[in-house]
């Protein structure tokens, strides 16, 4: 897998965190604004790995017929960041948690490595982000309702972190001046590859990134998508 994430044909491209369901292929996608990204699989996840301190966790692996974790990590090559890691408590006590969260925000600490066992948040050295968290009252009773909320927070910078127990978490650079803009499609494409491949990229010719696919509430099946503005920060995007 390396191998082929690593040559030519990939150039450029990253993870984005999903996979095509009826096949289990992961789902990898190119920005203009990023030549090239480089690949490594580390079998100790952040931050104890090698690849840890200059590369960003992008997915983990359990290895058919082991029980072994592994973890994909990827970076722009152009990019010489170095990361420190940090492990912050959320739990049921959603105003504790968002205590935690903030104090590691102050501290620069505003990218989610990991929320798969722990909430591993990450920070670049020497970068001067800071940034703020905050938690509001669900609203999915309907898709419209989701919306609502999406891009209520959007407007003013955050984007969606993590979600602990149905409560969602937002995170926004302070110093960033980016908002978010998110909108739903008819996701029709079923178990055809070819159709959702298509899919992404018409909505990606306009920007656009999949964020969500909701398929319940007795509505036809659809794909939620997320526009960037004046984002300069690639994890960001």
């Amino acid at each position: 897998m390396l191998g082929q994430l690593n040559s030519p044909a990939f150039a450029g491209y990253y993870y984005d965190g999903s996979f095509y369901p009826d096949t289990g292929n992961g789902i990898f996608a190119r920005s203009s604004s990023t030549n090239a990204y480089v690949w490594s699989m580390d079998t100790v996840v952040a931050p104890n790995g090698h690849s840890a301190a200059s590369f960003v966790s992008m997915a983990m692996f359990m290895v058919v017929g082991e029980s072994t974790t592994r973890s994909l990590y990827g970076k722009p090559t152009a990019e010489t960041a170095a990361y420190e890691y940090l492990k912050v408590q959320v739990d049921a006590d959603t105003s504790g948690s968002l205590s935690r969260l903030n104090a590691a925000g102050a501290q620069g600490y505003c990218r989610l490595a990991s929320g798969v066992f722990d909430t591993l948040m990450m920070r670049q050295q020497g970068a001067s982000d800071v940034c703020t968290y905050e938690s509001p009252t669900p609203r999915l009773s309907s898709l419209q309702d989701r919306l609502d909320q999406l891009n209520a927070m959007g407007l003013k910078g955050f984007i969606p972190l993590i979600i602990n127990g149905g409560t969602p978490y937002y995170v926004k650079v302070t110093n960033a001046s980016t908002s978010y803009y998110y909108y739903a499609v008819d996701d029709a494409t079923g178990a055809d590859p070819t159709r959702f491949l298509a899919l992404l990229n018409a909505e990606g010719a306009k920007g656009a990134t999949s964020y969500e696919y909701i398929a319940n509430g007795g509505i036809s099946p659809k794909r939620i998508f997320r526009i960037a503005t004046n984002c300069s920060r690639w994890w960001l995007c």
